[in-house]
């Protein structure tokens, strides 16, 4: 199964996030300018979009790890 072809990108309240397969990365950029606001590397590739619920982004990666970020500033919650 071919997962890695495009980054699959989601936006929330300003934000637009997605994550890398290529380095393991989630980021996160202003929506309106496009400034990378924050990021986050994880110890594996990330490969879907990353999911949003109140100040929560959720994220899972290769590592068999679930991460839960602030919307806000990235941080582990």
């Amino acid at each position: 199964m071919t997962l890695d072809r495009a980054y699959h990108p989601v936006v929330s309240r300003g934000v637009l996030l997605f994550g890398s397969s290529s380095d393991d990365t989630v980021y996160a950029l202003d929506a309106r300018t496009g400034k990378v606001l924050w990021t986050y590397t994880t110890s594996g590739p990330i490969r879907f979009a990353p999911t949003v619920s109140g100040e929560s982004v959720f994220v899972v990666s290769d590592d068999g790890c679930l991460y839960s970020l602030s919307l806000r500033a990235g941080k582990l919650n």
